[in-house]
C-alpha cells in the first residue's frame, strides 16, 4: 500500500527506453534519476527523453527529477514535490478514497485466503479431492464447477 509510486533509476544504466516499452513508467507518479553528479549531461538527456515520453503517452502529469543523493542535489526539491502531492491528495480526499479501495481489495484477498484454509481442513473437501486425484481431468473449469456443486450439497 502506497501513496506514490516512485521510479528510481540511474542515467548511466540505459534502462529509460526499455522500461518505457514495458510500461513501468505508466504506473509511477514521478521518476528520480539519481547520481546525476557522475554525468550531468547524460542525466539531463535521460530526463528529457523520459519527460517527453511521459508527456506524449500518459494521461496523468508526471515529473522527472535528476538528483545526487551523495551531493544532496535536488533532494529538497524532491521532498517538496512529495509533500505538495501528498497534501493535495489528502485535502481533496484522494488518499481516503485510495485507502478505502485498498481495504476492500485486501478484505477480498483475506476472504479467499481464509476460505482456502477452511477448505483444506474440511473432510468432505479432502475426500472429493482424493477422488479427483485418481481420475484424469480433461476440462478443469467444468470439473471445478461440478466439484463445487458436490461440495456445497
Amino acid at each position: 500500500m502506497t501513496d506514490f509510486y516512485v521510479y528510481l533509476t540511474l542515467s548511466e544504466n540505459g534502462d529509460e527506453l526499455q522500461y518505457i516499452k514495458k510500461g513501468a513508467f505508466e504506473l509511477t507518479d514521478f521518476i528520480i534519476i539519481n547520481k546525476s553528479d557522475i554525468n550531468q549531461k547524460k542525466a539531463n538527456q535521460t530526463k528529457t527523453i523520459l519527460q517527453s515520453h511521459l508527456n506524449n503517452y500518459n494521461n496523468k502529469k508526471q515529473t522527472v527529477f535528476t538528483c545526487s543523493a551523495l551531493n544532496k542535489t535536488n533532494i529538497n526539491k524532491i521532498w517538496e514535490h512529495i509533500y505538495k502531492e501528498f497534501s493535495q491528495n489528502f485535502n481533496n480526499g484522494n488518499i481516503e478514497k485510495k485507502r478505502k479501495k485498498q481495504n476492500i481489495f485486501w478484505f477480498k484477498k483475506y476472504i479467499v485466503s481464509e476460505y482456502i484454509e477452511l477448505l483444506n481442513k474440511n473432510d468432505n473437501y479432502n475426500k472429493l479431492i482424493k477422488n479427483y486425484n485418481k481420475n484424469s481431468i480433461t476440462n478443469p473449469r467444468m470439473e471445478a464447477a461440478k466439484f463445487i456443486k458436490k461440495l456445497i450439497n
